[in-house]
């Protein structure tokens, strides 16, 4: 017991060996209790990190200070059930924007989690069957504590960028407003916000379904490096680059051949901003590009000026974008 709980110590504190990572993972994989203390302790970090240690310095070290504190003092039998209710608590103070509860799906019992993501944020979360999930900006996500059934189920509002475990015989549905996303193991990107018209689904590897809760349309079946997206109700097939993958598995915001009209949509998502637009001329201007989802609103716009010309101001409040 107390090597495990030096163990975990060792590997969150940031001071375990290299050499030592590899044993420590193969004993997480083949013991249930130790995983889901793992994930948990992870994901309960992650949450605390949505912080960017600015203004409220002191509060944020002292309550990091105080979680590492009790990590130390629990065993790893015991916090599983109690620390990420914690760290959620920490996090609320600590953002004053960031919100985690649990809750019940009526119809099959089924507890899950909920987490919604701040604006000029991304949250990095590890799933009870190894799968592993970037939630972008603004986004809410729910998600169940372990999988039980015939299907690994997560609802999604917002953006997230996917690596999903293979199990062939639990397939992995992601639920959104509009559609939903059926794999068995793949890596994909999905972009679905309720206060948005726009829909897409991206694949990286393997093969998704992409259906209608009724199932009244055929689904649309993706290759690698396809993209669907919803255009006058229905879903077109896009082909995309290869070195799109990797700018969304860092949480890299990525544009490839986009127009302007497109960026600004996805912008105003992204930043909870409004953009007014009297110089009607750039909104089809094509752009390429990338930017981290920590950029200031400033920095992206002065980026992608350089491409294409364009003035603009914003106002006090940072709420709207004049593009003129």
């Amino acid at each position: 017991m107390q090597l495990i709980e030096k163990q975990f110590d060792s590997y969150f504190s940031g001071e375990m060996p290299q050499q030592e990572k590899d044993f420590f993972f193969k004993e997480i994989d083949t013991d249930k209790r130790l995983k889901t203390a793992f994930i948990r302790i992870q994901n309960s970090k992650g949450l605390l990190c949505l912080y960017d240690f600015r203004g409220d310095e002191q509060i944020a070290k002292s309550a990091w200070i105080k979680f590492n504190e009790i990590l130390r003092k629990r065993s790893y039998l015991r916090f599983p059930l109690n620390i990420l209710k914690y760290a959620a608590v920490i996090a609320v103070l600590i953002t004053s924007t960031f919100f985690l509860k649990g809750f019940f799906l009526s119809s099959k019992k089924i507890v899950y989690n909920k987490v919604e993501v701040p604006v000029g944020k991304s949250l990095f979360l590890s799933l009870s069957d190894g799968t592993t999930v970037i939630l972008s900006p603004r986004s809410t996500f729910k998600y169940p504590d372990s999988f039980e059934g015939e299907e690994r189920r997560v609802i999604l509002d917002g953006e997230a960028f996917f690596d999903v475990k293979n199990n062939t015989d639990k397939p992995f549905i992601v639920k959104t407003n509009r559609y939903n996303v059926r794999v068995l193991g793949t890596k994909f990107n999905v972009f679905d916000y309720m206060s948005s018209a726009i829909y897409e689904a991206t694949l990286y590897e393997g093969s998704v379904e992409v259906y209608k809760d009724n199932k009244q349309k055929k689904p649309v079946i993706l290759a690698p490096y396809e993209q669907v997206v919803l255009k006058d109700n229905n879903l077109v097939k896009n082909k995309i680059e290869h070195y799109y993958v990797h700018m969304s598995e860092t949480g890299i915001i990525t544009f490839d051949s986009r127009s302007f009209r497109e960026i600004i949509k996805k912008m105003e998502l992204y930043y909870n901003i409004n953009f007014i637009v009297t110089n009607v001329n750039t909104l089809d201007k094509i752009y390429t590009g990338k930017f981290r989802i920590q950029d200031p609103i400033e920095d992206v716009l002065d980026a992608l000026q350089k491409t294409n010309k364009f003035n603009y101001t914003i106002s006090s409040d940072k709420k709207i974008v004049y593009i003129m």
